[in-house]
């Protein structure tokens, strides 16, 4: 059996084998399997078969496992911006290297750096674990000083000195 016989049977017996691999089993060159393919009239390269996202079922094109939505909610993770409400995506690994950081879920996950930074103005800068309402009450109900204050509500006393001195400014929460 010649060369091009046996390159022309085995090209109808499997369609998909690549001429590297024809070349492989009888013994000659890719460039020279290629050129008998051409001879022949027979395509020198082959399709896949389509391939369909397992979650889903739409046709990938790529060389992707999944279709790029199914592959995002794979790997990505819905979180809910703590300053302006958004809903972003972030990666499940890094959510996951957050908790064991700071060992808890996190709770205050920002979509920007930007509402980080509002945030972090609005809440932290201005003494957000305490209620700067409550503190300002009491200071006009009782009209003690910041010292009895921070005795009375077991706050400390630059929280309330700060939240009074921004009550008195006008810029208080």
């Amino acid at each position: 059996m010649t060369t091009k016989e046996e390159v022309f049977e085995i090209r109808q017996q499997y369609p998909t084998i690549s001429a590297t691999e024809i070349a492989g089993q009888i013994g000659v060159t890719r460039e020279r399997v290629r050129q008998i393919l051409n001879d022949l009239d027979l395509p020198t390269s082959f399709e896949l078969p389509p391939r369909y996202c397992p979650d889903c079922g739409t046709q990938i094109l790529s060389k992707q496992i999944r279709c790029r939505q199914c592959h995002a909610r794979a790997h990505h993770i819905a979180l809910k911006c703590a300053y302006c409400g958004k809903v972003f995506w972030r990666l499940r690994g890094q959510v996951a290297r957050e908790i064991r950081r700071r060992k808890h879920l996190p709770q205050r996950a920002f979509c920007s750096r930007e509402c980080f930074d509002g945030w972090h103005h609005q809440c932290k800068g201005k003494g957000w674990k305490y209620d700067w309402d409550l503190i300002w009450r009491k200071h006009l109900e009782t009209g003690y000083s910041t010292c009895k204050l921070s005795e009375v509500l077991q706050i400390p006393k630059a929280t309330i000195s700060q939240v009074l001195r921004a009550k008195r400014n006008g810029n208080g929460q």
